[in-house]
């Protein structure tokens, strides 16, 4: 049918509770198919009286269904984009703390006003949609009501609420991310004013946080009036040292470099709390996965150190992209130093 009607092919694709990602693919496969989709239907009616197919056109011929895809297409685009940054392998405190903030600031923004899929939706309609119209290249007639219009804005309304209520208790912890953000040298303002005061305050509220009076059996609690004074040296440190650099690649160095730590104690030790953080548990999701490849129904009677043996050569081994860069003869060299084994004996 896509073919007839000349339309870009494009599957329809199942959802799955635990992937967000296909939730967007799905609703932009309905969006993108919806002519076909509604004269495949009408074929199936026409000409087998299909009584699954009658029910599932008159569901898709009402405003209610288009206006609520339109408008979950643009909530779901930003839902995916911070899905796909949290899958990623190493992620930098502070990207997580400014991309958490920016998804919960343009879907609050979706409270007020249309977004991109939504204006496109309505820029669609008839003056006096209401009262039912025609939609798409093949003018589908569509069912509309003011009830129907009524229901889709309270949906709209008590989803968006829901939502934001959900995703703020899922990142509560987002203020104390942001403000372990400041330690990010590339976020760094290049007015010398804006400078003099950039991370002031947050340092200060981390000072609160992980005092030595709160952190009494940790050796990572700090002095807070000399994390203060330590403040404004790192900062400097920070701009000449490790200026553009993401916060991982600046913590390696400054624990590695013991003048450094020597230096800027206090901060020393908000840098190695940020590395404990666990922003994303991407890295061991792929980890399950890939055991549930390794140790499967046929192979269940594999030994632990036999599972540990492989998941080492399924996770550390490099993608296909790194290969060119790889050194196999420094590997078969390590690999001919190490101690003998029982089975290399009895080979020889």
């Amino acid at each position: 049918m896509q073919s007839v009607l000349e339309m870009s092919e494009i599957k329809f694709k199942q959802t799955f509770a635990t992937r967000w990602l296909s939730f967007e693919g799905a609703v932009d496969a309905i969006i993108t198919n919806y002519d076909a989709f509604v004269k495949c239907l009408e074929q199936e009616v026409a000409e087998d009286d299909d009584h699954t197919a009658r029910g599932l056109l008159i569901f898709i011929t009402d405003y209610l269904f288009l206006a609520t895809s339109y408008f979950l297409s643009d909530v779901l685009t930003h839902l995916s984009t911070l899905s796909k940054i949290f899958q990623k392998s190493e992620l930098d405190i502070g990207s997580f703390a400014l991309s958490t903030s920016s998804t919960l600031a343009s879907i609050t923004q979706l409270e007020n006003s249309d977004g991109l899929s939504e204006r496109e939706f309505k820029s669609k309609l008839p003056s006096n949609f209401t009262q039912g119209f025609e939609f798409g290249p093949s003018k589908h007639h569509i069912k509309c009501s003011d009830a129907n219009v009524d229901r889709f804005i309270k949906a709209r309304n008590d989803y968006l609420r829901v939502l934001l209520g959900n995703l703020k208790a899922r990142f509560q912890d987002n203020q104390i991310i942001q403000c372990f953000s400041v330690l990010t040298p590339s976020s760094l303002p290049e007015s010398l004013e804006d400078f003099f005061v950039y991370g002031n305050d947050e340092i200060r509220k981390l000072g609160d946080l992980y005092s030595n009076d709160k952190q009494k059996t940790s050796k990572l609690g700090t002095d807070k009036k000399t994390l203060c004074a330590e403040w404004p040296m790192f900062k400097h440190t920070m701009q000449t040292k490790f200026s553009q650099c993401k916060f991982s690649e600046m913590a390696k160095p400054f624990l590695n470099d013991r003048s450094l730590s020597e230096i800027f104690p206090n901060i020393g030790k908000l840098v190695k709390i940020a590395l404990s953080l666990p922003v994303s548990s991407a890295d061991c999701e792929r980890g399950f996965a890939k055991y549930n490849l390794v140790k499967t129904e046929l192979r269940n009677k594999l030994q632990v150190e036999s599972v540990n043996v492989l998941m080492k050569i399924t996770v550390d081994t490099p993608g296909i992209d790194q290969m060119d860069s790889f050194d196999f003869k420094r590997t078969f060299d390590i690999w001919l130093k190490q101690k003998e084994r029982r089975f290399m004996k009895q080979i020889k």
